[in-house]
């Protein structure tokens, strides 16, 4: 039996009753987690095995990805992201309005945000430029992400964060391009993702 103690800045068990752990003990020969919780749990479960330190990391159980997005899914359920899909209470884009703008308020003013699932059809909006979310975040870091995954929409503070020149985006990525206005400055929107990220 070849024993190993890893610790990490989080460990995530997928365990609702102990989400969060420092360490976890496991035989590396059979794959038998021994401990999950702090280190001196996991050092009781296997004494005398060296304790190896992952620093930042985050460690987690594996996922097999099927095309059915388990990261993206975890995200747009954590904050400081709001789901804001019609059929999670946001019928209409005054609905998301109103969220915007209490958001806005409630929240530090240095806290970015992000809202996923903006879909422009079902709830009768047009496609949000930096100009129009700069009305309801006109300093804190905005993001909204389209229900179909294939659009981002941002405000100016994104743009000045990334620094852009003359707030004019980079060159498009390949099978991906940026929103831009007549003088070639961001509009605040990213097509496909390797402009979004």
């Amino acid at each position: 039996m070849t024993n190993v103690i890893l610790k990490a800045s989080s460990i995530v068990t997928m365990d609702p009753t102990n989400p969060r752990a420092e360490a976890v003990a496991f035989d590396d020969a059979t794959g038998k987690i021994l401990a999950v919780g702090t280190v001196a749990d996991c050092q009781a479960a296997a004494p005398g095995t060296a304790v190896t330190d992952l620093g930042t990391t985050v460690l987690m159980p594996g996922f097999i990805e099927a095309h059915s997005h388990p990261m993206l899914g975890g995200m747009i359920t954590q904050t400081p992201s709001y789901w804001i899909a019609p059929y999670m209470g946001y019928p209409h884009i005054s609905d998301v309005h109103a969220l915007w703008t209490k958001v806005n308020a409630e929240l530090p003013p240095d806290q970015p945000v992000v809202f996923e699932g903006l879909d422009r059809l079902l709830q009768q909006a047009s496609m949000p430029t930096n100009t129009d979310l700069d009305a309801f975040f006109p300093t804190r870091r905005a993001v909204v992400l389209d229900n179909s995954g294939h659009v981002a929409y941002f405000n100016s503070a994104v743009i000045a964060f990334n620094k852009w020149a003359d707030g004019k985006p980079p060159p498009n990525p390949p099978g991906a391009h940026f929103g831009r206005n007549p003088d070639g400055t961001s509009n605040g929107i990213a097509y496909e993702t390797a402009a979004q990220l």
